[in-house]
């Protein structure tokens, strides 16, 4: 790893060396085994693996060994049960701390090593990654299927496979099917917006407007126009919902009220809900006749 990878990342002490291995000492080899003042903290500290790897199978064994004779020593006791397992408790207690003491150098450049492979795993793999989200993303969000025709970055195409990493789309040519194949990375829906044309709304707005003279007239004209929606919907809608009008009116003159009227209907059946509702005011304002009723619906 170079200095860009240590870049605001880590923090190199100078002041160390040979963290990961001893550096042999050669007058240190004639000489004996122990230093002359020897400490027991200085040798547990020793860095070397193999010298850890002696220590721990000494420390292991010497655990064993007080195991057995302080279950040996309790057992021979009435009701010490719980005070065995408490004494060996605190043994593998400590001899875990012991254990953790002696491996903590090894331990902490173990991590650095993990540390290093993931910066450098994301650093070389980002897009591979991105992808992988992209993917994740029209999975959950479902912004496009199979079989749509779909435009993103100025390419219009059907969509002939999808997967984890990339989608494919046959590209279209004045709706005809040109037989070129391109592959864009799932990570291209992430950052562009896509534009489906297979998926429409569920709803449209339909907006509908009537003049009359007598203001007075409002609330039964409203009425008028709710029973119409009310008995339209109950054709057009399996749930039996009423469709919910939105009532806005305007001056248009000193002697003409202006009120449109703006609901929701299914897509599908917009035509055909329309003239249906037109048909069924203009059938109760007839039945009103007598009241003098000069209203245009539009």
């Amino acid at each position: 790893l170079g200095r860009t990878a240590f870049s605001k990342k880590f923090l190199v002490d100078t002041s160390k060396s040979f963290i990961f291995s001893e550096k042999q000492d050669k007058k240190a080899v004639t000489k004996t085994f122990l230093p002359k003042k020897w400490n027991i903290t200085d040798y547990i500290k020793d860095k070397g693996t193999f010298t850890n790897l002696i220590k721990t199978f000494i420390i292991l064994f010497l655990t064993l060994i007080a195991r057995f004779y302080i279950t040996k020593t309790f057992n021979a006791l009435e009701d010490r049960t719980k005070t065995r397992k408490t004494i060996l408790r605190l043994v593998y207690t400590f001899t875990t701390l012991v254990l953790l003491f002696i491996w903590l150098e090894e331990l902490r450049a173990l991590s650095i090593y993990f540390m290093a492979i993931s910066v450098a795993l994301v650093l070389t793999m980002r897009e591979a990654i991105k992808s992988c989200h992209g993917g994740l993303h029209i999975l959950g969000a479902g912004p496009f299927e199979l079989g749509d025709i779909i435009e993103v970055k100025k390419k219009r195409g059907k969509v002939i496979e999808t997967g984890l990493m990339s989608t494919k789309l046959t590209l279209l040519n004045n709706e005809l099917l040109t037989g070129e194949i391109i592959t864009f990375p799932n990570s291209t829906f992430l950052s562009n917006p896509v534009i489906n044309e297979s998926k429409k709304s569920a709803l449209s707005k339909l907006e509908m407007s009537y003049t009359f003279k007598d203001v007075l007239d409002k609330d039964i004209i409203e009425n008028n126009f709710r029973s119409a929606i009310q008995e339209v919907s109950r054709n057009f809608d399996k749930l039996d919902k009423t469709f919910i009008p939105n009532f806005f009116y305007s001056i248009e003159n000193s002697e003409k009220v202006k009120l449109n009227i703006r609901l929701l209907v299914p897509t599908e059946n917009f035509e055909a809900i329309e003239s249906a509702i037109s048909l069924e005011f203009i059938n109760l304002i007839k039945k009103q006749k007598g009241n003098n009723e000069t209203g245009n619906p539009i």
